[in-house]
């Protein structure tokens, strides 16, 4: 009896978790045609062109970069829970606020090869 509730709670588990993947992902899908109205506004149909080509490229490397970054920020921060070192995980944690709101501002707006004041004049 045991096990037979124990297959129905993880084919309910699998389908609520089924569920909420497919209605994230559709809101992702709108947000992302809301975005790109105003966008193609802004820029036009030359700067949409270079953003379509570039895109696919930013979204691998920022898959890449960022993959392993949870997965290991999770098993450090259970770590320091279990040894019950709090205000070590409040470090980690702003260290890791900082890192994901300051990092991406600073490649995109400094970095030569992803920002090219040049490209400005074809995006008008």
């Amino acid at each position: 009896m045991k096990n037979e509730q124990t297959k129905i709670m993880k084919k309910k588990s699998f389908v609520y978790g089924a569920i909420i993947l497919g209605l994230s992902s559709i809101i992702c899908k709108i947000l992302g045609a809301i975005f790109r109205l105003p966008l193609t506004n802004l820029i036009g149909a030359n700067g949409i062109g270079i953003y379509q080509l570039v895109f696919p490229i930013f979204a691998l490397f920022l898959v890449v970069s960022s993959s392993g970054i949870p997965v290991a920020l999770s098993k450090i921060i259970s770590k320091e829970y279990s040894k019950q070192n709090y205000k070590n995980i409040k470090i980690i944690e702003w260290r890791r606020f900082l890192h994901h709101m300051v990092h991406p501002h600073v490649l995109l707006c400094k970095h030569p090869l992803l920002f090219d004041p040049g490209l400005l004049p074809l995006m008008e």
